[in-house]
């Protein structure tokens, strides 16, 4: 006499890994991609684009715990990888145009302040300070100035 066993398994939490860090590493990579949308003058553009590294990093930490230890490579480490590289290409992106901004906005600064000391007549309440390279804040073009609502 044999005995025959049928053994039925089911896969239940194919869902708590969709919701629990799938969904999220998507939602982080779309966040990731929104520092473009910040006005670069703000300065919160970089703040941002860590703070949504720094979520994903914490994530994939937890999902280590959660996840079997096995030699394959599993296809949620492909995608929290592909989503953590896209997360710091964009970072490294918005350092490098916010370096190229204000580099071109100091030189711009650097020739409007001599521009104006060589034509205009400067009196000595109106020098510019040697500590400072700006020119006076009154004197700029309404569209250099920038207000708080513009980070918005």
């Amino acid at each position: 006499p044999t005995l025959t066993f049928t053994f039925v398994f089911e896969r239940r939490t194919t869902n708590y890994y969709q919701r629990g860090l799938i969904l999220m590493m998507i939602v982080f990579t779309f966040l990731a991609s929104a520092v473009f949308f910040f006005d670069i003058r703000c300065g919160e553009r970089l703040g941002f684009g860590v703070t949504v590294l720094l979520a994903m990093v914490a994530t994939e930490i937890i999902a280590s715990d959660i996840l079997p230890t096995c030699p394959e490579l599993l296809w949620i480490e492909c995608i929290t990888f592909g989503s953590t590289i896209f997360a710091i290409g964009c970072l490294v992106e918005s350092c490098v145009v916010t370096h190229i901004y204000y580099k071109q906005r100091k030189e711009d600064f650097t020739e409007y302040n001599l521009n104006y000391k060589h034509n205009k007549k400067v009196d000595k309440t109106e020098e510019l300070s040697p500590y400072n390279d700006d020119p006076p804040r009154a004197n700029l073009p309404a569209s250099d100035l920038l207000d708080f609502e513009d980070c918005i």
